[in-house]
């Protein structure tokens, strides 16, 4: 099933990508783009498959999931930053030796697809060999009593949420360093990296190589940063699902009050996951990056990481079974941020995603309305959330 729905996400990207008839694409190009997508989703598929026999609970398979995520993310950043094979390891650096639309090379798909095969087997196998109801690592023992502080509300949505806020940190932390450390000799790391070097040349708008480069950086690194807090807000739907919150409301604890700990974790965490990637591009630059620089060129992406954060408050109060309609947002946003540029989509494609409103200063002119806009419409969506939430039937 895992491998029917991540080829059939290849086949329409790819048809996608032709009927926008942009000048340069090819058949080759789009469907070497839009399988390299579908085969990398399948190893991540394949790759949850196998760590749901061996961790025993949902939260240990989620865990290791975005951990992984991340860590084959960094893998792919370090490798293209040092032209090592570290990104022929990642499935996400793999996928673009694709060279989509430039050399249009098969033979990734191919291995990812053989690696999600293999991935597969090993999952059925170990499930075939462990014991049912639990995996090969057991759930860990809790305290017999809870502190005080797990007792409040706040105490709790914050145990919920604080691995995958940590996890993060650390990711988009390293990420900015690893991007920071290669400013200092930008031209010859871009010498090698073709694709990049387009992708920065049209992010830059003829600014200089140096500013294209951040501009980019912090339109990925704020996508990024937007994950953990989008999950946040998600993880009160996950225990809504396990039949949780029932035991939670029937005390005396306010809805509106256990959702609003979950949504002021998340915008502290948008604060937060902004600023790390910033001092991180600083520190790995040894200082040839100004920070008051990063700072505005990162935090700029506020609005929009509050942007995403109503629209996840918005579903779960609202249509709380149709809270992947917040990821497909992500992903579009993704995909614009790489190619969207690169292949000189129209002007207003950008506007559909939070991020594409966004000035990105210090290739353009800063400008605060849609700031404005977009702050707005993230309190509107909060708004809208609560208010079904606190009275919609929970479960």
């Amino acid at each position: 099933f895992a491998f029917a729905v991540n080829l059939l996400i290849g086949v329409f990207t790819a048809l996608g990508i032709l009927a926008v008839n942009i000048d340069g694409t090819t058949t080759a190009g789009a469907f070497a783009y839009g399988l390299s997508l579908g085969t990398a989703g399948f190893v991540f598929a394949a790759l949850t498959l196998l760590a749901a026999q061996i961790f025993s609970t949902a939260h240990g398979v989620t865990g290791f999931g975005f951990t992984m995520l991340g860590v084959f993310y960094l893998m792919r950043a370090s490798g293209d930053i040092n032209g090592s094979s570290l990104s022929y390891i990642s499935p996400l650096g793999l996928g673009l030796k694709t060279e989509a639309f430039y050399a249009d090379d098969f033979m990734p798909i191919v291995i990812l697809l053989a690696e999600g095969i293999v991935l597969s087997v090993i999952a059925l196998a170990v499930n075939a060999a462990r014991d049912h109801g639990t995996g090969i690592i057991p759930a860990r023992k809790g305290r017999v009593y809870a502190t005080k502080f797990l007792q409040s509300p706040f105490g709790l949505a914050w145990r919920l949420t604080r691995g995958t806020a940590f996890a993060w940190a650390g990711t988009i932390l390293i990420l900015g360093m690893a991007y920071g450390s290669v400013t200092g000799d930008l031209d010859a790391f871009l010498s090698g990296n073709d694709m990049i070097r387009k992708m920065v040349v049209a992010s830059g708008a003829g600014q200089s190589i140096v500013d294209s480069f951040v501009s980019m950086v912090f339109g990925i690194m704020a996508m990024l940063a937007a994950i953990p807090v989008m999950l946040c807000v998600l993880k009160m739907q996950g225990e809504e699902k396990h039949g949780r919150l029932e035991q939670i409301f029937a005390k005396s604890v306010p809805r509106v009050r256990f959702y609003g700990c979950f949504t002021a974790i998340a915008l502290v965490e948008s604060a937060v996951m902004l600023f790390l990637p910033a001092v991180g591009l600083v520190v790995g630059s040894n200082g040839f990056l100004p920070l008051g620089d990063m700072l505005k060129a990162s935090l700029v992406y506020l609005p929009a990481l509050w942007a995403m954060l109503g629209l996840c408050v918005l579903l779960v109060g609202l249509l709380p079974k149709l809270t992947a309609l917040v990821w497909a947002m992500f992903a579009y946003s993704f995909i614009h941020q790489y190619f969207g540029r690169l292949f000189d989509w129209p002007d207003w494609t950008a506007k559909i995603s939070p991020f594409g409103c966004i000035p990105q200063v210090p290739v353009q002119e800063f400008t605060i309305v849609p700031l404005i806009l977009l702050t707005v419409q993230a309190i509107l969506m909060y708004a809208i959330g609560q208010w079904h939430f606190r009275r919609r039937d929970i479960g």
